[in-house]
Parts: structure tokens; C-alpha cells; sequence
């Protein structure tokens, strides 16, 4: 018999560490273009300032505030007869686990939907405290 017998529905909300961390690396890397000296320095700078801030863009609104994000409310279910974890994306689709990594402050889940990779950072003040917890022993003890 498994120990194993909820199934998980990550609802993943926003998170404090996660946004601030996102500040300190983009604001970082702005902050270290200003001394940059090279030839048309005012064409790169401003080039490579914007590509900065779209990256900024695209991962606030892909992994803070989960626009668009294939993994946001999946479901993750023990199955008995397979002896191994399954997740399901909110669409339904089978999910696959490429790799996990679990701390205890952090989770990320870096799975494979219809050949595209999909990566799920998960702080835990995103997450419910209790769903954070069973979320890591699912994955200290997938097959």
C-alpha cells in the first residue's frame, strides 16, 4: 500500500523571494552596463539594456505571476500500478519529469509537455505549507 494516496494540486502563488531576487540579478546586470566602454557604446548599451528588461518581462510574467504558464494548477498523482509519480497540466496533458530539484526553501520541476521543456520554480512562500512539504517527499521518493 502506498503512502501516497492525495493527489497534489499546485496552486502556486506569487512569491516575495522570487521577485526580489529577479531585482537584484536584472538590476545588477543593468547596473554593470553603465561602466561598459565600447565602440558605439550609446547603440549597445541601450541594445543590450533592452534585451535586460524583456528578460525581466518574460520571466515576471512566466514564473511570478504564471501568465500563460503550462504548469500552474497541475495535478500531481501517484500512480499504483506504474510504482512512479504522474502530473498532469491543468489542460490534462501528461506531464513528463525530466529532473527535480528539491530544497528546503525551493522546488523546481524541469518537465517535458508535447516536446517543449517547462521549468516550474516554486518558492516556499509560494505555496501552501502543508502541499509544499508533500510536494518535496513526492519527489525525494519518485521512481
Amino acid at each position: 500500500m502506498s503512502v501516497f494516496t492525495t493527489t497534489l494540486i499546485l496552486q502556486v502563488y506569487f512569491s516575495k523571494r522570487l521577485a526580489i531576487l529577479l531585482l537584484i540579478l536584472h538590476g545588477g546586470t543593468i547596473l554593470l552596463l553603465i561602466p561598459l566602454t565600447i565602440e558605439f557604446v550609446l547603440f549597445i548599451k541601450l541594445g543590450l539594456g533592452v534585451l535586460i528588461v524583456g528578460n525581466a518581462i518574460f520571466l515576471v510574467r512566466r514564473h511570478l505571476l504564471f501568465i500563460n504558464h503550462p504548469l500552474y494548477k497541475c495535478r500531481i498523482i501517484y500512480n499504483e500500478k506504474i510504482k512512479a509519480i504522474q502530473i498532469f497540466s491543468f489542460t490534462g496533458h501528461s506531464v513528463k519529469i525530466i529532473s527535480a530539484y528539491s530544497h528546503p526553501q525551493l522546488v523546481i520541476l524541469r518537465c517535458r509537455i508535447n516536446n517543449n521543456k517547462v521549468n516550474l520554480i516554486i518558492f516556499a512562500d509560494a505555496i501552501d505549507v502543508c502541499t509544499f512539504r508533500q510536494l518535496r517527499v513526492y519527489l525525494r521518493h519518485k521512481a
